[in-house]
């Protein structure tokens, strides 16, 4: 029978069949990544910025934001998404479990006169229990939403809305597609972070989302020493270290330099998708 239960074991089944499944459990490694990554990512969300306004435009005129609510941002990082819902909303908690991360966003948070409308809580999204404790419950492009429990828990926080920001198909990371075939011996192949998982789980669950589609496409030069180090982090979270792996990683970003800068880009459709509770 095709129902909720159907559909998250579907999507089960994508993360178990990707590429990326090997490095689900390595929490430690990830979260060193993050850590490092927190200060960069903060810069490279100021290239997608015109995408998160629209979409967080998008969220205002459909009702779902308004002064007075409190929101949650599971899996916030630095901010993309929690600084612009703080300019809509009455206050926002974001939740992280890269302390660095947090700290970029409070910095970012105070920087732009909002630092009396955000919070954070260092901890893993499947730790806390916050009950009904929001009338928005936010998860943009987060590991912390992956399976039927995490999107569940989601509605069990919230007295009023949610929003899931996921991709829709494959999302393009020009350096790291190219570097995982070097470095992993076969091309990357993963559809463990689709949008049409959750959507399906909740539609025959008897929720109605609205769902929109938007394209994004940004690009980033990077000094090479940063990509090799930055990548060197990534391989390791899915056994791949050592001095043959970082001679690989180096030697493929230091071909394709130019003036001691390499150019990682991304494209993606990314699908918003929010529900009354």
């Amino acid at each position: 029978m095709i129902d909720s239960n159907f559909y998250a074991e579907v999507w089960q089944r994508a993360r178990a069949n990707s590429s990326l499944s090997s490095g689900y459990r390595n929490e430690r490694a990830w979260e060193d990544f993050w850590n490092f990554f927190s200060q960069n990512y903060a810069r490279r969300n100021e290239v997608s910025a015109a995408t998160v306004e629209a979409i967080v435009d998008w969220l205002a005129g459909e009702g779902v934001l308004t002064e007075d609510m409190e929101a949650l941002d599971v899996g916030c990082g630095p901010g993309a998404y929690t600084l612009p819902l703080a300019a809509r909303v009455g206050r926002v908690v974001g939740l992280d479990s890269a302390s660095q991360m947090l700290e970029v966003l409070e910095e970012l948070a105070r920087s732009r006169g909002l630092g009396d409308k955000v919070r954070t809580i260092a901890a893993r999204w499947q730790d806390v229990d916050l009950s009904r404790d929001f009338d928005l419950v936010f998860a943009a492009n987060t590991p912390a939403v992956n399976n039927f429990e995490t999107l569940m828990k989601m509605g069990r926080s919230s007295r009023r809305y949610c929003c899931l920001v996921s991709f829709a198909g494959n999302c393009k990371l020009s350096l790291r597609d190219s570097l995982w075939e070097v470095v992993m011996g076969e091309p990357l192949r993963s559809a463990a972070f689709d949008i049409i998982y959750p959507f399906n789980i909740l539609y025959h669950d008897g929720y109605r989302p609205s769902l929109k589609f938007f394209r994004y496409s940004g690009c980033h030069d990077e000094p090479v020493d940063y990509l090799v180090e930055h990548y060197t982090r990534y391989f390791r979270i899915f056994g791949k270290d050592g001095s043959d792996t970082v001679e690989r990683i180096a030697s493929f970003i230091k071909d394709r330099a130019e003036g001691g800068s390499c150019r990682d880009g991304m494209e993606a459709t990314l699908g918003v998708m929010w529900w009354r509770r």
